[in-house]
């Protein structure tokens, strides 16, 4: 069985944030994170647990009838479920996944993922980020256009260009990162180990800086 899923999204000055949970949205656990380019899609899969479907870049069709394209929509699969896909030339297929999918390579996280988010049609001249978390480990992909990641550890500061999903980068438990320099059509995906915690960010720089005057540096 599937079945259609609306990303919620929320959109300021900055642009829009369109995510998705684990257990909050979807219906399980995720164990298993892939992230296929068009070239690679299978033309059949067999999904032996519960999976959300997406391409954030790009379109799908599944069994021939059902459509999604871009950011906000995917769909839904439950249990022992086998599909025909079809995408889009230059697309981007995100997997999210209950159990294994045997036929596929799943991305090689150090934390197990529990929140997926997006963000997308950002202004010219508008930042993202800017601030650390107590407990969330993230990675940070560009899966269109290209933007900087600063990092920062109190101590020593780097920054990273993203031009390729292929790419990533992680921003750890206790590290600042501000991401900036989007090109217009940039779509940023980040992967986090952690569910959405208002009290989990530390958004004020002067109490970074104290905080990590009393915990281990991560560089």
């Amino acid at each position: 069985m599937t079945e259609q899923f609306q990303l919620p999204e929320f959109v300021d000055n900055r642009g829009k944030l369109t995510f998705v949970e684990e257990i909050a949205h979807l219906p399980f656990e995720i164990s298993k994170v892939y992230l296929i380019d068009s070239a690679s899609v299978p033309e059949k899969i067999y999904l032996p647990g519960k999976t959300f479907l997406m391409t954030p870049v790009g379109s799908l069709t599944i069994d021939g009838t059902m459509h999604f394209h871009g950011i906000g929509e995917g769909v839904l699969a439950d249990c022992n479920t086998g599909l025909s896909l079809k995408v889009s030339s230059g697309s981007t297929l995100l997997i999210l996944s209950e159990k294994p999918i045997k036929s596929l390579t799943p991305l090689k996280l150090q934390f197990r993922a529990r929140r997926v988010y997006f963000m997308s049609e950002i202004p010219e001249g508008k930042s993202r980020g800017s601030h650390a978390h107590l407990t969330t480990s993230q990675l940070i992909f560009t899966l269109n256009g290209k933007f900087d990641v600063e990092l920062d550890n109190a101590k020593t500061k780097k920054s990273v260009t993203l031009t390729s999903p292929l790419q990533p980068v992680e921003a750890p438990v206790g590290i600042w990162h501000t991401l900036h320099s989007f090109t217009n059509n940039a779509v940023c995906m980040v992967i986090a180990s952690e569910l959405f915690n208002p009290d989990d960010y530390i958004s004020d720089y002067s109490e970074f800086l104290d905080i990590s005057k009393s915990t281990p540096t991560n560089d």
